[in-house]
């Protein structure tokens, strides 16, 4: 049994950051326009960053994160635990007679890895989002491969 796990996982910590600094952007551009056409700025002109700024928290909130991936060789299946930023650990098990990884590679560092069950897209995992490191996902893919999982690199 092999496990991987994210060197640095997402929480609400990350969250609250993360929309400090888009509220810093947007009031940056707001003030900027301000300055620059002070004419043409009313309360309208909030109505969009305010729908993005929220619609960015809930892409958030809501998304997947990996937590960590097991390769059980005694059931012969991957186990992925995930959850999202306020809800309880999730898990998927694949068999890996059924599972197939596709892996995204930039200048020969994998960044982007999709974990499929036959032709269903199960689990995403971005280098950003779920705070995996190249090495961590080189790892998986290899395993993924001793343990005769399909790999496909892109």
């Amino acid at each position: 049994m092999q496990t991987f796990t994210p060197q640095k996982l997402y929480t609400h910590h990350h969250l609250i950051k993360d929309g400090l600094i888009l509220i810093g952007i947007m009031a940056c551009l707001y003030f900027g326009y301000y300055f620059w056409k002070p004419e043409r700025l009313s309360t309208f002109n909030w109505l969009i960053p305010a729908v993005f700024f929220i619609v960015h928290l809930y892409d958030n909130i809501s998304r997947d994160r990996l937590q960590q991936i097991i390769y059980d060789t005694t059931n012969k299946e991957v186990i992925i635990l995930y959850r999202s930023v306020f809800s309880e650990m999730k898990e998927k098990r694949i068999p890996f007679e059924l599972a197939k990884l596709s892996v995204y590679e930039r200048s020969g560092k994998p960044t982007l890895m999709y974990l499929f069950k036959e032709k269903r897209e199960v689990f995403e995992i971005r280098k950003k989002k779920d705070g995996t490191s190249a090495d961590t996902m080189k790892a998986i893919a290899q395993t993924a491969e001793e343990n005769g999982i399909r790999v496909v690199r892109r």
